[in-house]
């Protein structure tokens, strides 16, 4: 890697993060106008926590529209420069359903693990606790807790972490350390401390799975898949608990499956 490669790929990762909090910024704002000038008589505190859904859903529309705009304007100036597709976009085939299933619960699986055993850390209480009590707020509002966390959240990181940022770390820092940064981004936007850990573990498979699939299709659709089982499971926890030894024993064969998919040849050879 040339200096030359190292500043492009640190200019990305900067521009990268600030149209993101541009974003949350410009989210914020709008919904501080609407705060002052309609004589909703609470805190401003008690105002975010009863519409931090709403909140987060208009982030996450405002990021996708950047996002959007920047493919559009970017994906030409990568090909001419690097003569490579800025994007990788094999389509997923009719039978690969149950692969990205079976992909989708292993990685569910190990960020599973390992928050159990961080939980073990009195370190990580607060986090977790700070964690539940978010969900909580999600969960009150179906709809947009629904939308914010299993549509829009899939369909803006992957887009974010894998289309862009992946592919712009790649031909700059190589594949190594692309798949290590965009997983240690995406960790560190979630802005939880045990949120981070499986974020990091989470981003690390999806990336890896990227660059073997090269399909954005695929990682969207096991990354929708992810947080679709986690909604669901948070949402209908004391029926969830009935099915505890087969989701147990589903978890082991699919985080094992995901090693294997991990090792064997890539999507186009199957």
């Amino acid at each position: 890697m040339t200096v030359k490669n190292f500043f492009n790929g640190l200019k990305v990762i900067i521009i990268f993060i600030i149209l993101f909090f541009l974003s949350e910024m410009a989210a914020v704002s709008a919904v501080s106008i609407y705060f002052k000038y309609s004589n909703q008589g609470i805190l401003w505190e008690e105002f975010v926590k009863n519409n931090s859904p709403t909140l987060t859903f208009i982030v996450q529309i405002l990021r996708l529209i950047i996002i959007a705009l920047f493919i559009y304007f970017r994906k030409n100036k990568f090909y001419e420069k690097y003569k490579e597709d800025y994007i990788y976009d094999r389509k997923t085939r009719n039978g690969e359903f149950s692969n990205i299933l079976l992909l989708s619960i292993g990685i569910l699986g190990f960020s599973t693990f390992l928050t159990l055993i961080l939980s073990l850390f009195p370190v990580f209480i607060d986090s977790i606790n700070s964690l539940n009590n978010s969900f909580e707020s999600f969960y009150n509002f179906q709809l947009l807790g629904f939308l914010s966390i299993v549509v829009a959240a899939p369909l803006m990181e992957e887009l974010a972490l894998r289309a862009i940022l992946f592919r712009e770390l790649e031909v700059n820092f190589g594949v190594v350390a692309s798949h290590i940064i965009s997983a240690l981004i995406f960790a560190i936007l979630h802005f939880n401390l045990i949120q981070a850990a499986y974020a990091f573990l989470a981003g690390l498979f999806l990336s890896l799975i990227y660059k073997k699939s090269q399909s954005i299709e695929k990682v969207i659709f096991i990354h929708l898949l992810n947080n679709l089982i986690s909604f669901m499971m948070s949402n209908f926890q004391d029926q969830a608990k009935i099915f505890l030894p087969f989701a147990l024993i589903l978890y082991i064969y699919s985080a094992y499956y995901l090693i294997k998919y991990l090792k064997g040849p890539s999507d186009d050879n199957d």
